[in-house]
C-alpha cells in the first residue's frame, strides 16, 4: 500500500522513477495526463497543474478506489509530493518524455503520457 500511497503522491514518484520533459520541467504534464499502471495492476491517472497542484485517481490492485491530490514542486533533479494528508515523498526523475510515451520504469511499472485529460 506505502507503494500506491507514494505513487499517487508524487508519481508520483513513478515507483522509483518519474518522466517526461528535459532539464526538470513539467509543462510537457500540464494539461495532459499521467497514467501509471503498476506491476500489481494499481493503475493511476494523475493530472499535474501548473500552479504547483496535483490530482490523481485509479484502482488499487484489489479494486478499491485510490483517490489523492496535494501539491508538487521540483528539488534539483527530483519532483516532490505533499498529499493534502500526508508527508512530503520525493524521487529521483528521468526528464526528457513527451506526450505518447510509455516506459517502463525500475520498479515494473509502465508510465504514459496521454494527450488532454
Amino acid at each position: 500500500m506505502k507503494k500506491t500511497l507514494i505513487a499517487i503522491a508524487g508519481v508520483l514518484a513513478f515507483g522509483t522513477t518519474a518522466a517526461w520533459a528535459a532539464e526538470a520541467d513539467m509543462s510537457v504534464a500540464y494539461g495532459n495526463t499521467i497514467n501509471v499502471q503498476q506491476a500489481d495492476g494499481t493503475n493511476i491517472d494523475i493530472i499535474y497543474n501548473e500552479d504547483g497542484t496535483y490530482a490523481s485517481s485509479g484502482t488499487a490492485a484489489d479494486g478499491s478506489a485510490i483517490e489523492a491530490s496535494g501539491a508538487w514542486e521540483i528539488k534539483g533533479e527530483q519532483l516532490c509530493t505533499t498529499p493534502a494528508e500526508g508527508e512530503e515523498e520525493c524521487a529521483d526523475v528521468e526528464w526528457g518524455h513527451s506526450v505518447g510515451d510509455s516506459w517502463q520504469n525500475a520498479d515494473g511499472d509502465t508510465i504514459t503520457i496521454n494527450e488532454g485529460q
